[in-house]
């Protein structure tokens, strides 16, 4: 399988309840089932966390990853609003979260 990354700005509703949207292009890379289990990798704090996807979330069952109150107290630590994050899909269970560029 052939892994990548995607950039996200980080808009009011990711910043406040911890979650991301995986854009349709990169949906495949995720090969398991609906809120199966992800390990969340925070680059800045080389921090680890457990979230989980889920294919039902969105109306066109693209993953969204859902890191909870942690993944939260990370954007909040690390990024402003409308910051741009790069999300590289190291396994079909494991994302790494980088800082990608500042918003201002």
């Amino acid at each position: 399988m052939n892994f990548s990354s995607f950039t996200i700005r980080i808009a009011k509703t990711y910043y406040n309840k911890g979650f991301i949207n995986v854009p349709i292009s990169h949906a495949n890379n995720f090969l398991s089932e609906d809120k199966f289990l992800i390990t969340i990798k925070l680059a800045e704090t080389n921090e680890q966390i457990t979230g989980y996807v889920s294919r039902t979330a969105n109306k066109n069952y693209t993953p969204r990853i859902f890191g909870r109150h942690e993944l939260t107290n990370w954007f909040k630590s690390n990024l402003s609003l409308y910051d741009i994050i790069k999300v590289k899909i190291v396994a079909a269970d494991c994302v790494k979260i980088e800082v990608y560029k500042k918003y201002k």
